[in-house]
């Protein structure tokens, strides 16, 4: 797998000119979670903006409607991060404490993902299935301030129903860089 100009990571170059929508694009570390079906849509970031180390977490101005909430994300920013080479891109905040993501880390596969890479908030410790986005039980630790302030978070925030956090497909046309929103969040 590797983009033109020899960098690992995107599956596929987009083949229309100037397309927001092409059903055959292939995003990062696999398609949308259920297999669900998106838009393709052009974020005005480059491919040079993408994250080159494993372990590396940047965020994404995407500029999409779809993504902007202007109290905590007016620019519609995403997080992309590396792992084993393959990007993987999700939502900014954590819903376990609301806090940006953009310092997570990024953790090896465990028995409850099945293969696929986790994420953990780095403030409450929240950790999450890279692909699919599922909470999961195999929490990192308690974020900040070890067992004290993070897990006084998490304990806060446990009584509250746990989410799935948003997982978007990556592509890549001509040096741009393209992001596949979920038809669930598609404003008709």
């Amino acid at each position: 797998m590797s983009m033109r100009k020899g960098r690992p990571g995107v599956k596929q170059t987009l083949g229309k000119k100037g397309s927001s929508s092409n059903s055959n694009a292939q995003g990062v570390g696999g398609g949308l979670p259920g297999g669900g079906e998106g838009t393709w849509k052009v974020t005005g970031a480059k491919v040079a903006d993408l994250p080159n180390e494993d372990g590396d977490v940047v965020l994404l101005e995407t500029n999409q409607q779809q993504l902007i909430d202007k109290g905590t994300n007016p620019a519609g920013a995403v997080c992309v991060g590396k792992f084993d080479s393959k990007l993987y891109s999700f939502q900014v905040n954590c819903e376990c404490c609301k806090v940006p993501m953009n310092k997570a880390v990024l953790l090896p596969p465990s028995e409850e993902t099945k293969g696929a890479p986790r994420l953990s908030c780095n403030f409450c410790g929240a950790t999450y299935n890279l692909k699919t986005g599922a909470p999961l039980d195999d929490a990192k630790g308690d974020g900040v301030g070890g067992n004290m302030f993070g897990g006084i978070v998490k304990n806060l925030m446990s009584s509250q129903a746990r989410k799935n956090i948003k997982v978007f497909a990556l592509a890549e046309d001509k040096g741009n860089v393209m992001i596949n929103i979920p038809r669930s969040d598609l404003q008709l």
